[in-house]
């Protein structure tokens, strides 16, 4: 699973900062080499593309795989697949010990540096944020991950700017989280004005760009990469697509669905089932479960440790689970049991991050036998008590006896308003009775891969940076 996202502390280590050397002191970066920062921000444009002014007070080191960026080097693609590095000096007539910061890497070109009018339209693309940084001669940081990196997929032949920021946090910093895994469409001011940010205090940017002897391929390259059907970075994953359909919305990768969409159970079509007489499993889960609100004292043993979600901090909530299907050979779906657990229909909690709900479909092989009366997951304990749904391990029940291939999936994302009550990760009670929860099918096709505007519809990761990316081979 995703090892990575919102809120969670932990000690600076090498892929977040770079390697603290035995330090006594902090010292603040000479002036000359503060003005050469600032000298060359304002010669990029990136004042006032991407801020409105820019008066250094302290240096950020970054670095890809040991590759420094240096003011505007330029780097490829392949070279920024991986999160950077990066510490920062101390500012003057600050304390480090007890001043932290918020580092952004951002790109402020999105789709291209030569479609200003997009720029204004999208708003600039964030490709990580994490904030409680300090200064690097403080050898123990506790920095928090608010946005999880995505790696570095400029589409266009012409080089973005992307650029780190540092802005200095106020006395009882509290981050606007929503905003911050939600960065595409809104101007960086707002964020800042938001978090009671100071700055920037600190900036450093790289050039990246697409080969130019790929320009050609680059569309069919980006279509590739936005077929994927489970959120970027998971295990397990695949690219073949599962069709679904709540009503007549038919589902894409990532799709951002209102809760009231969502409270019957969708239909279901597998075009590519090899056999109708091959059984399948297929589940849906929540990979976005915040931790804070499951209390572990109230898990079964066999839920523990809690299962990792998409991000820090996060867990996983079971919300339908059938076992023994069979495809017809039209691709309908075909099923003559109860579902181990009914489907329940998604309901994040109140304020949080857009949640994503993902459905897996296993092939079921010999030796597959349903949880046993003592587990947590087992028919009659799983629709019983809703805690029993929570922390459930995808990559656990894909490794266990009997669990096939993942053979196809697909994945939403919901969010609850702040307005819209409490929310628990659950809509209550199954959505819908034991006699109607038994899954449907549908004929249509099998859904295009999801090329829209990535952000818009909540898709992370590579496939966020990929706005427009059908057009790519245009924007040189």
């Amino acid at each position: 699973m995703h090892p990575s996202l919102i809120l969670t502390a932990f000690a600076a280590t090498a892929s977040l900062a770079s390697p603290l050397t035995s330090r006594q002191t902090c010292a603040a970066p000479p002036s000359a080499d503060l003005a050469a920062a600032q000298k060359a921000i304002f010669d990029a444009k990136l004042v006032p593309d991407l801020i409105s002014s820019f008066s250094p007070s302290l240096l950020l080191r970054a670095a890809y795989n040991g590759k420094a960026v240096t003011l505007g080097n330029t780097f490829t693609t392949p070279q920024t697949l991986t999160q950077p590095t990066f510490s920062i000096t101390k500012e003057a007539k600050f304390d480090p010990a007890t001043t932290k910061y918020t580092v952004l890497l951002l790109d402020p070109d999105v789709p291209s540096p030569n479609l200003p009018l997009d720029r204004i339209l999208l708003g600039n693309f964030v490709h990580i944020i994490v904030s409680d940084v300090q200064p690097e001669c403080i050898p123990t940081q506790q920095r928090v991950i608010l946005a999880n990196y995505k790696p570095l997929t400029p589409a266009s032949i012409a080089p973005h700017r992307y650029t780190f920021l540092v802005y200095r946090q106020p006395a009882n910093f509290k981050p606007n989280l929503i905003q911050a895994q939600n960065f595409l469409g809104q101007p960086l001011s707002t964020f800042v004005a938001s978090s009671g940010l100071q700055g920037p205090v600190g900036a450093n940017f790289l050039h990246a760009n697409m080969y130019s002897i790929i320009r050609v391929l680059g569309a069919s390259l980006l279509i590739a990469c936005a077929s994927s059907q489970t959120p970027p970075g998971t295990t397990p994953a695949t690219n073949n697509p599962l069709s679904v359909n709540y009503g007549s919305t038919a589902v894409t990768p990532g799709i951002r669905l209102e809760r009231m969409q969502t409270l019957t159970i969708p239909t279901f079509n597998y075009r590519a089932a090899s056999s109708s007489e091959q059984l399948y499993n297929l589940l849906f889960v929540d990979l976005s479960i915040p931790s804070s609100r499951v209390d572990p004292s109230e898990l079964d043993p066999a839920q523990l440790p809690l299962a990792t979600g998409l991000g820090a901090n996060r867990t996983t909530r079971l919300h339908f689970w059938q076992a023994g299907l069979t495809f017809s050979d039209n691709g309908t779906l075909v099923n003559t049991t109860e579902p181990v657990a009914f489907y329940n229909g998604p309901m994040p909690p109140a304020g949080d991050i857009p949640h994503d709900y993902v459905f897996y479909l296993f092939q079921q092989e010999d030796g597959f036998a349903p949880p046993p009366e003592d587990s947590p997951f087992n028919v009659n304990n799983v629709n019983a008590e809703s805690m029993n749904r929570m922390s459930f391990d995808v990559q656990r029940f894909a490794d266990g006896e009997g669990v096939g291939d993942l053979v196809a999936a697909n994945y939403i994302q919901v969010q609850n308003p702040a307005s819209g009550g409490s929310g628990n990760g659950t809509a209550g009670p199954s959505a819908t009775s034991p006699t109607t929860s038994a899954t449907g099918g549908v004929t249509t096709p099998s859904p295009s891969p999801f090329i829209s505007s990535a952000g818009k519809l909540g898709v992370r990761g590579v496939l966020g940076s990929i706005v427009l990316g059908s057009i790519a081979v245009l924007l040189v």
